[in-house]
């Protein structure tokens, strides 16, 4: 009894295409569907070739590492919005901007506050607004 494989799909041109759907932060069934293969050829991949498994990590990360960079050189033109952008996310405590307090009076008519922060009163090159 002759038994016939069907070759892989697993090649250099399914993996490149697979590449760049995941630098597009494709999901799965998206960079699968570009690539031409099933998700559980594409799952099957990854639990048996630990070296493919690590490039689709790696691209992965590529727009995460690539958003990173853009928000560091900005940082480093001394661009102050994305400054502030940067604190606001990263110390919220200390630099949040809005600051939103809810009161319901006893006649539950309900009143919003907006407070704002010390830090709203500059403009993008930290000259005192009014």
């Amino acid at each position: 009894m002759n038994i016939i494989w069907r070759p892989t799909k697993l090649n250099e041109r399914t993996i490149q295409k697979l590449k760049e759907a995941f630098k597009l932060w494709c999901s799965v069934e998206e960079a699968c569907s570009y690539a031409e293969i099933s998700s559980s050829s594409y799952y099957e991949w990854l639990s048996k070739n630990e070296e493919f498994s690590e490039e689709i990590s790696i691209v992965k990360k590529y727009l995460e590492f690539k958003s990173r960079a853009v928000i560091a050189q900005s940082l480093e033109n001394w661009d102050v919005k994305t400054a502030m952008w940067y604190l606001e996310r990263k110390s919220k405590d200390e630099f949040n901007l809005q600051h939103i307090e809810v009161k319901v009076p006893e006649n539950r008519k309900m009143v919003i506050e907006y407070k704002r922060s010390p830090y709203e009163n500059y403009d993008e090159n930290w000259n005192p607004t009014k």
